[in-house]
Parts: C-alpha cells; structure tokens; sequence
C-alpha cells in the first residue's frame, strides 16, 4: 500500500439545508478516514482530526479485532484497530453512520463516493453494492445503504483487503 495522506484541508461543515451538497464532503471524508487510514494506520487520529471536524474518540481498541470509535458532527465512524487476516488478505473495515439531517439521497452518495472514491478497475456491481480494484494488491468493497433504524441516515460500510503478494500475482 501507499503512504497515508496527511496535512490535508479541513472539510467544509456538513449541511442541515444543503444536503445533496454534503455527498461530495463526505466521500472525501470516507476517503481519507475508511482508505487513507488503511494505508498507514499509525497516522488514523492525525488523519480523522485534520477533518476539521471536531472528532470525540468514543472508544479505543487495543487487541486485534477491537474497533475505534469516533463521534463527529452528524456522523459517527467505527473503524477496526487492525485488519483481520481473510481469504489470505489483510481486511480492514470500516462504517460511517451519517445523520439522517445531513445525509444527501442516496444516489447522490453512491455517484460521488464512485467518483472520489471507488472508481477504478469496478467489479461486482450493483446499485449501493460494488467492488473495486485500486491497485494489484488492494481490493475494496463498499456498501450504501439506509440505516436499518432511521430511514433518512445513511450507512458506508467499506472492507478494505491488503492481498498477499502471492495470492495477487498467482491469483491463488
């Protein structure tokens, strides 16, 4: 993987009024706090503080599989504290809850977090549900959805695979 990107701008303040607005702010904030942090984890707060958004850690996980959380502004991120070995692959996940007074529609999320975010090399793809391939030894795999509870917030669930050189270039 790449080096993580830090010393970013912060994001503009998500919009109660201009909600398909916020479509493009959050998946630069998906972006940077589900795939940037993957690359280089050790850089995760310095990454999620540059948003600008006032980020409050809710809960620190410490062993493999624990999650980190963080409330912000209208949305709150959980994220795992190291990825999990599957299908010979390093997996991180990641979920961004987004407050139904903010979120735009649902379609609008989908077209800007294709555009920003999961835009090359696309596989398996249906309206919400995709897979992409950023490099030859990355894989990701996000979800858009209405929260099950709350039929105006939106839920991004990402899983983010580190692939074994092997399995990469063997396909094995």
């Amino acid at each position: 993987m790449s080096c993580a990107r830090t010393g970013q701008n912060a994001l503009p303040a998500l919009s109660t009024s201009g909600r398909y607005d916020n479509a493009p702010i959050l998946a630069d904030f998906v972006r940077r706090a589900c795939i940037d942090t993957s690359a280089d984890p050790r850089h995760t707060t310095q990454i999620i503080e540059e948003t600008g958004w006032k980020p409050r850690q809710t809960q620190q996980g410490k062993e493999e599989g624990e999650l980190n959380m963080w409330q912000l502004p209208h949305v709150q991120l959980v994220r795992a504290q190291t990825p999990i070995s599957a299908r010979e692959a390093d997996v991180w996940t990641c979920d961004v809850e987004v407050d139904g007074a903010v979120a735009p529609q649902i379609n609008r999320m989908e077209t800007s977090l294709r555009h920003d975010v999961a835009n090359r090399s696309v596989f398996d793809s249906q309206p919400g549900d995709w897979h992409w391939k950023p490099s030859i030894f990355t894989e990701g795999h996000i979800t858009v959805e209405r929260h099950r509870g709350n039929s105006d917030s939106l839920s991004i669930f990402i899983e983010y695979a580190d692939l074994k050189p092997l399995k990469a270039l063997l396909g094995k």
